[in-house]
């Protein structure tokens, strides 16, 4: 079922009178209803949404399920399968299993790229993928690809997560750098040798020239490395 069906499905819901006995289609429409709504909160840039409900069995009585507290079982979010547990009574509990798919527009590489190699938007575009298949968690905007470098090299359509991504390094070990501890308006520079390679805002060690001791410090620009007073 699509989201375009919504809104039919709420109509018919009110339309409807409630009967003695519960119809299994009605009961179908209100678990449906309920997993729409969660998705609705949880993906609002889906392009599509395909959902499918599995009846429950005919051979139930379900006269005291006119009226079902509906909520997800085990889970606590939306996935590609999932249980929905309708209380019907105090003493009368069904699952509803339902297939998911969400669909949403995420970023893609345009064509192949090599490791390290720092993206711009020449090399992304835009695909839509069932983002339930897995659970990763896909970049949905090109500004949160560029400017950064990819940890592989990849192929033409691969989907990119934040996990592939690094910031460019900007010291390389062996650099040379200088060491930076501040405390209020004093500020101490000290000559340094960076022990490692890293981009903006990473934790690296460096061997202060000075003193030749290894400490663990930041790097806050190219050759530039903050430590704890």
């Amino acid at each position: 079922m699509t989201r375009q069906l919504k809104t039919h499905l709420l109509v018919m819901m009110l339309l409807l009178p409630q009967l003695a006995q519960a119809d299994p289609v009605l009961l179908v429409q209100r678990v449906e209803g309920f997993l729409l709504d969660l998705i609705d909160a949880s993906y609002p840039e889906a392009v599509e949404v395909n959902l499918t409900v599995r009846p429950p069995d005919t051979r139930l009585a379900l006269d005291d399920c006119t009226d079902p507290q509906l909520t997800l079982h085990g889970a606590n979010e939306i996935r590609g399968r999932v249980l929905v547990r309708a209380e019907c009574s105090e003493t009368f509990v069904l699952h509803l299993a339902a297939n998911i798919e969400v669909k949403q527009r995420v970023v893609v590489t345009s064509g192949p790229v090599t490791r390290q190699t720092l993206l711009s938007e020449e090399q992304l575009s835009f695909e839509t993928v069932n983002i339930l298949s897995n659970n990763r968690r896909y970049l949905t905007e090109m500004s949160q690809a560029t400017g950064k470098v990819l940890t592989r090299s990849v192929r033409t359509g691969t989907e990119l997560t934040a996990g592939m991504l690094k910031k460019p390094d900007i010291v390389s070990r062996g650099d040379s750098v200088v060491i930076i501890a501040s405390r209020g308006e004093l500020v101490v520079r000290m000559p340094g040798v960076a022990m490692a390679t890293g981009g903006m805002n990473e934790q690296i060690n460096v061997r202060n020239e000075s003193s030749d001791r290894i400490v663990k410090g930041w790097i806050k620009g190219p050759g530039e490395v903050h430590v704890p007073f």
